[in-house]
């Protein structure tokens, strides 16, 4: 394979050299590439790759073209990437055709290893990239496993699967040991379980003590008498009633609990109530005018001759046919008649006012539980602030009382010439000094923390109080919502469909626009229902007229049929009413019936408090109760102990079944699956093994031919015997027999390393007669060894093994000796210039 031409326009890395366009033809099969440091010699030659490059190396208007010639065919690869997507060709110059149909990174790629045969592996050993001697011992394994033509990889793979299923074992092993020893933690001994079986058996006996003491108890209770005459206080009576009350009140609680808005509620029940029998007679005269209406006209109908006129009759039904296809619309929810679909009409604009006045609400709205919580913690505060508050005058009375007891402090006692430490008397004041100057600075401290509470609670108190007083305003308007959607089953059904007091706070307007949308969608609806009941009518009058011509007699019909319609609404709207009434009627007999209930239990509340007053009076009573409590906190406390001692009976029972069944016999059971699994991974282990270490001598054995070639000082890579382990560290000898790590050798060491194993992995898997590229390779390189690396590129051009030598330096007098050559030079800044150079190239 020969690459015979390179194009490069517009290529980003040799900008710096001012060079725009490059044109270069091989005819050589040495090229020499010479430049200054920076000029863009390594960029060039990494061009020569067959791959397709990166639109970033390029400007908008770039493009690259390289010519590849193989086994008698001639290919051109470019890359356009002055269009925005699939900028690659794949040109066969003999028939000029493009086989990059899509133009793809992907299939050029396919085509440059079908067509040319090169894939990345063999990329690499053109470009010379595979640092073999610096790579990782995983990556070493992961590269020979991939490139070794007997292709065991498989057999890795399978170890690799056994290692994971025996460290999984291993790990099972380790949580189940884990497991064992907790469980044996938790275990007791047998002389602890003894033990709590006898405590069991022991709280048995006493909680039978107890309950008989109760029982005596109830009797001697059950003796003292009656507290109160039955007449006065009949507590079965009173239990009866409150049950009853109880069980009423469940059916009752839609019933509103607030005593005004239940109040305002009775007021609109009362009104609707008189609103629906004012409809209700208003309908009932209509239907008498339209049913008298309805008889004259039949009567007339029955005197007009059956003539009609059937063109007129065809157009009515053409005509109804249009607008039934134009109001088609699905069936709503709700239907409601002409009257309350204009009432909600009428009512969506007084909503709309009321949620205008959210939008100016910056407060948080809680629900009514959520407020009565917070009413609740602020009469708690409120209390709780008395309380501080009584506690802060006691303890300030306390101060000021101590206060005035130092009538005399230690400064007020003269010095003389008595020694005031051994004065009895200055011994026993500074005493009580020093006590009373504790307790006044302790009372202090506990008024100052008083009023810091005061201070928090008052602070609270104020918010709440300001909140409290803001927010009642939209409190109102909620109630008067919720209470409106009672009675309108549209607007209850936007409203649950939704967050309300979200949507409140957010965007108000939301609930009046979901409204209208809800309305809007019954009037079409009701307007569809018309139109279809029209049609029904004019396809009977176009049947009943097809032999007639009278066009009076069509409109008689027409208006009978219209009337009748009429009258059938009038009769929906009718019962309508009717059921609304009776609805508005049972809310309010609820209303009724919660008042009754609420006054009755009210008055039972203040029997009760009357006589639980009697009660107290009975000392003996109180006694009895007060032993009753404490032996049943003596019985409770034992129920508990009897709990607690049984569960943990019942753990250990269920601990010891889990050990032995869970634990004991799992530990068994995986460390015989772990042996055989132990025993399968070696086995496979070894078999790569074997094949591996006759593959990497016969590359190491190539590359020390090389490096005998170059090298002049004892220098190779120790082969591997069959005894060494596999572990893909690589040792290198020298002239004092020391061993070391191939990635460990000198720069100068490692290059030739570097370009041998290169070259023994082309000639030991067969890819030779391609091209080599070298980027400034034996730079670290003395004299002589400069001359034999040439001598050594040079036979292998002559063996064919390499096609054709791109080689990058700086040394001019070093290359020439590669025999006849083509020098290209980027920028001639700094170096020597052949006297012939770029004969092929063309540079802009």
């Amino acid at each position: 394979m020969r690459l015979t031409q390179l194009t490069l326009t517009d290529f980003l890395l040799v900008k710096d050299s001012g060079i725009s366009k490059i044109v270069i033809d091989f005819n050589e099969r040495v090229q020499i590439i010479l430049g200054t440091n920076g000029s863009g010699k390594s960029s060039i030659v990494r061009q020569l790759s067959c791959y397709p490059p990166s639109r970033s190396l390029f400007e908008k208007t770039g493009h690259k073209a390289l010519t590849v010639e193989t086994e008698g065919h001639c290919y051109s690869l470019e890359s356009d990437f002055q269009k925005p997507s699939s900028p690659h060709l794949f040109t066969d110059m003999d028939t000029e055709e493009n086989l990059n149909i899509g133009r793809t990174t992907d299939e050029q790629k396919d085509l440059i290893a079908t067509k040319i045969g090169i894939t990345p592996f063999i990329d690499s050993l053109m470009m010379n990239t595979i640092n073999f001697p610096k790579m990782k011992p995983s990556e070493r394994q992961k590269f020979l496993m991939a490139h070794n033509p007997d292709d065991i990889g498989f057999v890795l793979g399978l170890a690799k699967q056994m290692s994971s299923k025996v460290k999984a074992c291993k790990n099972n092993l380790n949580h189940l040991q884990a497991r064992k020893i907790i469980l044996e933690q938790k275990l007791l001994s047998p002389e602890a379980v003894i033990e709590l079986e006898q405590e069991r058996e022991k709280i048995s006996r006493d909680l039978s003590e107890f309950q008989q003491n109760l029982m005596d108890i109830e009797i001697g209770m059950r003796g003292i008498g009656t507290i109160a005459p039955l007449s006065i206080y009949d507590i079965k009576t009173i239990k009866n009633t409150l049950r009853t009350i109880r069980y009423s009140l469940l059916d009752l609680q839609m019933v509103d609990r607030d005593d005004s808005i239940r109040s305002e509620r009775k007021s609109r029940l009362k009104g609707s109530i008189e609103s629906a029998l004012e409809r209700i007679s208003t309908i009932n005269d209509q239907l008498l005018t339209y049913s008298q209406e309805l008889n004259e006209l039949e009567v007339q109908y029955k005197e007009l001759a059956p003539d009609g006129d059937l063109q007129e009759a065809e157009s009515v039904v053409s005509r109804l046919e249009a607008e039934r296809d134009r109001f088609r619309t699905e069936r709503p929810d709700f239907e409601l008649s002409q009257g309350d679909l204009a009432k909600g009409y009428i009512f969506l604009d007084s909503l709309q006012d009321v949620l205008t006045s959210f939008e100016s609400c910056d407060i948080p709205l809680y629900s009514r539980k959520k407020r009565s919580h917070r009413e609740q913690i602020k009469g708690q505060l409120q209390y709780r602030q008395s309380a501080y508050q009584m506690q802060r005058n006691d303890l300030q009375t306390q101060y000021d009382e101590l206060s005035k007891r130092h009538t005399i402090t230690p400064s007020d006692i003269p010095e003389k010439l008595c020694s005031k430490g051994a004065c009895p008397l200055y011994s026993h004041f500074m005493e009580g000094y020093q006590t009373t100057e504790h307790k006044r600075q302790n009372i202090k401290v506990r008024i100052e923390k008083l009023e810091y509470r005061l201070k928090r609670i008052r602070q609270y108190l104020e918010m709440s109080h300001r909140y409290f007083e803001q927010s009642q305003f939209y409190q109102d308007k909620i109630t008067w919502i919720v209470d409106q959607s009672r009675s309108n089953p549209v607007l209850h059904k936007v409203l649950m469909s939704m967050d309300l007091l979200t949507t409140l706070s957010t965007s108000p307007n939301r609930i009046a626009l979901r409204l209208k949308d809800a309305y809007d969608h019954i009037d079409q609806w009701m307007r569809y229902k018309t139109i279809l009941s029209d049609l029904e009518t004019a396809y009977s009058l176009r049947n009943r007229f097809l032999g007639s011509q009278n066009a009076d007699t069509v409109k008689l019909v027409v208006t009978i049929d219209t009337i009748k319609k009429t009258l059938s609404e009038l009769r929906k709207d009718l019962e309508t009413n009717i059921q609304n009434k009776k609805r508005f009627e049972e809310q309010l007999t609820q209303i009724n019936r919660y008042e009754m209930f609420k006054k009755t239990a009210l008055d039972i509340q203040n029997t009760h408090i009357e006589y639980m007053k009697l009660l107290a009076d009975h000392h003996e009573k109180q006694c009895l109760s007060f032993l009753k409590t404490k032996i049943e906190a003596l019985r409770s406390d034992l129920f508990s102990r009897m709990s607690d001692v049984e569960r943990s009976l019942r753990e250990q029972s269920g601990l010891q079944e889990r050990y032995q069944e869970e634990v004991v016999s799992q530990i068994e059971r995986i460390e015989i699956e772990k042996s055989e699994q132990e025993r399968i991974e070696k086995t496979l282990i070894a078999i790569p093994r074997e094949n591996t270490i006759g593959f990497v001598n016969n590359i190491f054995k190539q590359a020390n031919v090389l490096i005998e070639s170059i090298w002049t000082v004892p220098f190779k890579i120790e082969l591997l015997k069959d005894t060494d382990p596999l572990d893909y560290t690589f040792q290198i000898s020298g002239d004092n027999d020391s061993l070391r790590e191939m990635s460990e050798c000198s720069e100068g060491q490692t290059e030739i390393l570097y370009l041998a194993i290169n070259l023994a992995l082309r000639i030991q898997l067969g890819h030779v007669n391609i091209p080599l590229c070298l980027d400034e390779t034996g730079r670290t390189f003395d004299t002589e060894h400069k001359r034999r690396l040439i001598l050594v590129l040079k036979k292998l051009l002559d063996d064919k093994v390499i096609s054709q030598l791109f080689y990058i330096s700086h040394d001019l007098n070093l290359v020439t000796s590669l025999g006849q050559a083509e020098f290209l030079v980027i920028k001639d800044t700094n170096i020597v210039v052949p006297e012939i150079s770029n004969l092929h190239c063309t540079i802009q």
